[in-house]
């Protein structure tokens, strides 16, 4: 599964993808901000049956919060990202 996006004014892309394998899953979060030359990769894998991780930050400049939290138990696997541009009222959830 890849989700990628762009927002233009700030020149922000996202690229977010991951994979499920039974016990087992990858995921890989990278992300460019053009205009303030900022790029943040965010790797690592889940073994065992249950994880939960939360990676919060903030770009202050652009005034960009990202919040990104999900959880995998067995085959079940819930994933929600969140965050706003403050300056352009952007709000993007998936």
């Amino acid at each position: 599964m890849t989700i990628e996006f762009t927002l233009h004014k700030h020149f922000t892309s996202v690229t977010i993808e991951f994979t499920l394998h039974k016990h087992f899953a990858t995921v890989t979060i990278e992300f460019t901000l053009h205009k303030h030359f900022t790029s943040v990769t965010i790797e690592f894998t889940l073994h065992k049956h249950f994880a939960t991780v939360t990676i919060e930050f903030t770009l202050h400049k652009p005034f960009t919060s990202v919040t990104i939290e999900f959880t995998l138990h067995k085959h079940f696997a819930t994933v929600t990202i969140e965050f706003t541009l403050h300056n352009h009222f952007t709000t993007v959830t998936i």
